[in-house]
């Protein structure tokens, strides 16, 4: 009987210490193993230190000044390109590749981060029935002319500022790898 007892004890110790060194051991591999980073581009558009987003009044002539921020957490460096377009309401679908004007293009280096000083003024704009038209844009004071860009009584444009990422595995700067931020502003034509 007491043999019986004893390979009982020796049964229950041997699983109690087996699973004490299992658990230990699945302890150890997780606070040793290396852990998983993410990985990823963050951008921002920035006015006077805060998020740019909202809806705002702007004056033809007067200047929005941002700052434009980006941050590289790839682990790797990023070949990067920005463009802006300006954009109303009634436009659904989300910033197509390469429609806008060039802001920057460059690498960024892992963990560098570059801020982009940028400067917008609406320089010229017709009226035409109810619709507002803007015609030119300057951005750093370098005057670009737009095309049908038009919103009823002023309302309801948007600045739409999209940053792509070179895909290494396409050799191309495309969609999958496109973030995008807007600023809505309603503009006064005095």
């Amino acid at each position: 009987m007491k043999a019986k007892e004893s390979e009982g004890t020796e049964h229950v110790i041997f699983t109690l210490s087996l699973t004490f060194i299992l658990i230990l051991g699945t302890l150890c591999y997780t606070y040793f193993s290396p852990r998983q980073k993410s990985t990823f581009l963050q951008f921002s558009v920035l006015e006077d230190g805060k998020l740019a987003d909202s809806r705002r009044g702007l004056k033809v002539g007067e200047a929005i000044n941002l700052t434009l921020c980006i941050k590289n957490k790839f682990g790797r460096e990023a070949q990067t390109f920005i463009d802006l377009s300006i954009w109303n309401q009634t436009t659904v679908t989300m910033p197509l590749q390469y429609n806008g004007l060039k802001l920057f293009e460059g690498v960024i280096k892992n963990e560098e981060q570059l801020v982009i000083p940028l400067s917008l003024k609406i320089e010229e704009i017709s009226v035409v029935n109810r619709y507002v038209y803007i015609h030119e844009i300057s951005i750093n004071g370098e005057r670009h002319e737009m095309v049908d860009i038009r919103s009823v009584n002023g309302s309801n444009f948007r600045f739409i500022f999209s940053l792509y990422e070179y895909n290494v595995n396409m050799r191309s700067f495309n969609d999958q790898t496109q973030l995008w931020n807007q600023i809505w502003f309603n503009l006064a034509s005095t």
